[in-house]
């Protein structure tokens, strides 16, 4: 049987999550993909943060593009190869920088393998 996979997609994914003790946070992003072979992606996130005005008193909620260590944004991109005819191997890697300066950026890798 063989599987019908298009040439081209894009995914766009988003998330608000309300929380009790902090800001509430979004997440979005966007994968494109070719083949099912090369993904390419983008990501952000951001909170929004209760301010008060000291003079009048009204609170209001701004967005924020990072938390406390990371930036609001990361990048990735990942590559499979179908060595024979079942199974495959992948590689995916993703940067997210880091927004103190304390630390290096975050780069992850990881290897996928399905046989």
């Amino acid at each position: 049987m063989s599987q019908c996979t298009p040439l081209q997609r894009v995914t766009v994914l988003g998330a608000l999550q309300k929380q009790n003790f902090q800001g509430n946070a979004t997440r979005a992003g966007v994968e494109r993909g070719c083949r099912d072979l090369v993904a390419w992606w983008g990501s952000s996130f951001g909170s929004f943060r209760g301010i008060t005005d000291a003079n009048t008193g009204e609170a209001r909620s701004k967005l924020t593009g990072d938390d406390d260590l990371h930036a609001g944004f990361a990048l990735g991109g990942g590559v499979k190869v179908r060595p024979g005819d079942t199974g495959w191997l992948g590689v995916d890697s993703a940067w997210r920088p880091v927004r103190l300066g304390l630390f290096e950026d975050i780069i992850e890798v990881g290897i996928k393998l399905n046989f």
